[in-house]
């Protein structure tokens, strides 16, 4: 009996830590991008975003946008995080709710690294490797989770169908 509510507990809470984890990447990151925007710290060199990226797209075709490709990525990592957020408000972490606002912001979590992780190969800049592959494996495979999760429950529900 304690094992299968300790079963059933696990099998309802397992998508919270996934949240909070997606959750501190996309929102924080997203928080702190639009801070520096309003603060304009995002154009002062050498800690800027904007001269960080203009140092690693020169001799790219992003060159000349880098400004709307920051906006860009800055306005999905918001809208993931704002999501996300929703997601961890509406309790879509419980099992028994849907999970409609944690796959959207997943999603645009995901389309967010993968267009950094493509900028990042055409500016043929390594000195985030590593914490752009964390991300982005992260991203990735709790996006890859939450959507293979209704098909694996921990707890198998019982059926009393009779046959007769």
């Amino acid at each position: 009996m304690l094992k299968k509510i300790h079963a059933y507990i696990v099998d309802e809470l397992m998508l919270l830590p996934i949240l909070i984890v997606n959750w501190s990447l996309w929102a924080i990151s997203g928080y702190h991008k639009v801070d520096e925007i309003i603060t304009q710290q995002a154009w002062v060199a050498p800690n800027g975003w904007i001269p960080w990226l203009h140092t690693h797209f020169v001799g790219t075709v992003f060159e000349s946008f880098v400004e709307p490709l920051f906006f860009t990525l800055t306005g999905l990592e918001v809208l993931a995080g704002v999501l996300l957020t929703v997601a961890l408000i509406k309790g879509e972490f419980l099992d028994s709710r849907g999970n409609r606002f944690f796959k959207a912001g997943l999603f645009f979590g995901a389309l967010s690294i993968a267009s950094m992780s493509i900028g990042q190969n055409m500016a043929n800049a390594n000195e985030d490797v590593f914490q752009l592959a964390s991300y982005l494996s992260t991203t990735m495979l709790s996006y890859l989770f939450i959507l293979l999760h209704p098909h694996a429950p921990l707890v198998r529900k019982k059926t009393n169908d009779k046959k007769g």
